[in-house]
C-alpha cells in the first residue's frame, strides 16, 4: 500500500495545514483594523501558538511517510534526493520569485538564494529567513531526506537504521552546536519529530496502533479541543532562528510533536 492510500495521512495533512492557516489568520487578525481579543473570541489568543504546532505535525507525518516508502521499495540515494528536490524546490522557487516582486520588507541576498538552495548556504553563524519565510521548514525536510538517503545504503532493517540515525543526528546537534547555519539544520534536535513519525510507522506496521485506536482518538480530540480553547499550557517561542539554533527542538518535540503522535493511533 502506497503512502498516498493510507487515509489517516491525508486527514492529518489536512489538519496540519488547517493549524498553520489558523496561525497566519491569527497574525492577520492581530495586525488588522479590528483587534479580536480573548473577550470577543476566546480561542484567538491561542491560535498563533497552537497553529504553529501544525508545522511539527507535518514533520511527524514526513517521518511516517519516509519510513513507509523506505520499507516498501528499493531506491538509489542520489536519484531519491534529486527527485525530492525536483518535486519541491522548483515550485517553491517560482512562488518565491513572485512573492519577492511584491514584498514590502527589504530583500537580502542570503534570503533570495535560499529560495533555490533551501539551505542557508550563504549564512555563517547568523541565519536569514527565506524571502517566503514558511520555506524554513523545507531545510529541515531535506536534512531528514539526507538521513533517509544514508539509511538506503543499508541492506536490511532500513527503517530501524533510519530511526537510530535520525535520533543520533538530533542528539548530536544538541551537544555539538555547530557554528555554520546549514550544519545547525542538519544536526538539530528538531529532527526528533521525524523520528517520532518513524517510530509511529513501526508501531503501525506491527498492528500496535489498531489495538489502541479508540482511546487514542478520544485523547487526540481532547488535546485538540484543549489546545484551541485554553492554549498549550507551555509557552514556547515561535522564532525560527531559535529553532535553527537548536534551542527549541526538544521543547517543540515534547509539547507539539509528541502530541501529534496521538492522532496516528486512530
Amino acid at each position: 500500500m502506497s503512502s498516498s492510500r493510507i487515509a489517516p495521512i491525508q486527514w492529518l495533512r489536512a489538519l496540519a495545514a488547517t493549524l498553520v492557516l489558523l496561525m497566519h489568520a491569527s497574525d492577520m487578525i492581530e495586525a488588522g483594523p479590528v483587534l479580536m481579543t480573548g473577550a470577543f473570541v476566546p480561542a484567538v489568543p491561542n491560535l498563533a501558538a497552537f497553529g504553529a504546532s501544525g508545522v511539527d505535525l507535518f514533520f511527524v507525518i514526513s517521518g511516517f511517510v519516509m519510513a513507509h516508502w523506505l520499507a516498501t521499495a528499493d531506491h538509489d540515494p542520489v536519484r531519491f534526493l534529486a527527485k525530492r528536490w525536483l518535486r519541491i524546490v522548483p515550485l517553491f522557487a517560482c512562488v518565491s520569485v513572485i512573492y519577492m516582486t511584491i514584498m514590502h520588507d527589504p530583500l537580502t541576498l542570503p534570503s533570495a538564494v535560499m529560495s533555490f538552495t533551501v539551505f542557508p548556504v550563504l549564512d555563517g553563524g547568523s541565519y536569514h529567513l527565506p524571502a517566503l519565510y514558511p520555506g524554513w521548514t523545507l531545510a529541515f525536510e531535506f536534512a531528514f531526506y539526507a538521513v533517509v538517503a544514508v539509511a538506503m545504503r543499508v541492506r536490511r532493517h532500513r527503517v530501524e537504521h533510519l530511526l537510530a540515525l535520525t535520533v543520533a543526528v538530533a542528539l548530536a546537534g544538541s551537544v555539538i552546536h555547530p557554528g555554520w547555519a546549514p550544519l545547525r539544520v542538519l544536526l538539530n534536535p528538531l529532527l526528533l519529530e521525524f523520528a517520532l513519525g518513524v517510530a509511529v510507522w513501526m508501531a503501525w506496521r506491527r498492528g500496535i496502533s489498531a489495538r489502541i485506536a479508540a482511546p487514542a482518538l478520544v485523547t487526540g480530540i481532547a488535546l485538540l479541543a484543549i489546545g484551541i480553547a485554553f492554549g498549550l499550557g507551555v509557552t514556547l517561542p515561535l522564532q525560527v532562528n531559535l529553532a535553527v539554533a537548536g534551542e527549541t527542538g526538544f521543547a517543540r518535540t515534547w509539547t507539539w510533536g509528541f502530541r501529534g503522535r496521538w492522532w496516528w493511533w486512530a
